[in-house]
C-alpha cells in the first residue's frame, strides 16, 4: 500500500520526492509506504516534524527516508546541494525523525528495527565518495539504486 494513492498536487513542486514516490510504487505490494508524515514531537527543541518517507515491510522493519534533490556532495564536513551549502544535515535531520520515531513508538522498535537512510534521485554517490565518517554507502539510496529499488530495499 501506498499512501496516498497518488502525489499530492500541493507538492507538485517537490520534483526529486515526486520521482521517489513514483518508484517507490514498485514495493506497494510488499509494504506500506507513507509520504510526506507530519508528527507532534512530545520533546526536544522541535515540536512538529516531518518524514518525507516511511517505509514499512510488516513485522520485518521501518525505514525512514530523507529525499534531497539536486546534486548532493559531501566535502570540507559539510553537504553541499548543487554547489551550495545546506542549511540542515540531512544526516541529522533524518537520523533525528528516527530517534524521536522510535521514541514515540517504543513498543514497536522493541520488536523490530527502525533504520533510517537518506535518497538522492537526482545524482550517483559512487562507493570512493567522500561521506561522513558514521555515514556508509547502506545509508544512501541514490538514482541508481532507485532504479531497481526492490533490489535495493531488501532486508
Amino acid at each position: 500500500m501506498i499512501y496516498p494513492l497518488e502525489f499530492p498536487i500541493e507538492k507538485e513542486h517537490e520534483f526529486a520526492e515526486k520521482e521517489v514516490f513514483n518508484r517507490l510504487r514498485a514495493l506497494s505490494e510488499t509494504h506500506d509506504i507513507f509520504y510526506s508524515k507530519r508528527f507532534v514531537n512530545s520533546s526536544g527543541k522541535k515540536r512538529e516534524f516531518e518524514v518525507d518517507f516511511i517505509i514499512a515491510k510488516p513485522n520485518r522493519y521501518v525505514i525512514i527516508l530523507e529525499v534531497k534533490g539536486g546534486m548532493l556532495k559531501y566535502a570540507n564536513n559539510q553537504w553541499l546541494q548543487n554547489g551550495r551549502v545546506l542549511k540542515k544535515d540531512p544526516e541529522l535531520q533524518v537520523s533525528s525523525n528516527c530517534h524521536a520515531l522510535v521514541k514515540k513508538y517504543y513498543q514497536l522498535s522493541n520488536n523490530i528495527p527502525f533504520i533510517w537512510m537518506l535518497c538522492f534521485p537526482d545524482c550517483e554517490i559512487s562507493s570512493g565518495s567522500k561521506l561522513p565518517t558514521n555515514l556508509t554507502p547502506y545509508h544512501i539510496l541514490d538514482r541508481n539504486g532507485l532504479y531497481d529499488v526492490k533490489k535495493s530495499i531488501r532486508l
